[in-house]
């Protein structure tokens, strides 16, 4: 029977395929399907959505690891480590505050996706918040530009020609 190990897991990466999710946490992947051989759910995914995690989230993992690899199409052989999350849990606020987990500033959403199975890295993200947030600005400040515009307008008096004779 293999070894069930019990772990925190902070959230840095969040990918998305037909069939699993992928968690990145610092530089180890872990995964779980979205639906057992039968069509249900997994006890990981039930747990996934009613935790709704998000990047930078610290959660309790129960998961396994195996020894895999996986061959290259040029036959070059790849080993890693194969973690499968089993099911999810919120991590007590006592433990989590008790970790030292880092803060860079990561934005609290799920991070996006480019397409389906790829994942946007943290430089990825936070370039396309910039340009979000310059465009933001850029309209705000067309806005306010149209209302100083249209204030001004209200507060000059208007000048009406009256032709002679009316």
């Amino acid at each position: 029977m293999e070894d069930i190990i019990t772990g925190t897991v902070r959230i840095d990466e969040v990918g998305q395929d037909d069939k699993k999710i992928t968690v990145v946490s610092d530089s180890a992947k872990y995964s779980f399907w979205l639906t057992k051989k039968d069509g249900q759910p997994t006890k990981a995914a039930e747990a996934w959505r009613q935790l709704r995690p998000m990047v930078g989230d610290v959660i309790e993992a129960q998961y396994k690891e195996e020894d895999a690899k996986w061959e290259k199409p040029d036959g070059k052989v790849i080993t890693f480590k194969r973690r499968t999350i089993l099911n999810l849990r919120k991590v007590a606020n006592n433990m989590a505050n008790s970790m030292k987990v880092r803060n860079d500033d990561i934005p609290d959403v799920v991070t996006p996706q480019k397409t389906q199975g790829q994942f946007v890295t943290k430089e990825e993200f936070d370039a396309k918040i910039k340009e979000m947030s310059d465009a933001y600005l850029r309209m705000a400040n067309k806005i306010c530009a149209l209302e100083e515009r249209d204030q001004r307008e209200e507060e000059e008096p208007l000048e009406i020609e009256i032709p002679e004779g009316m």
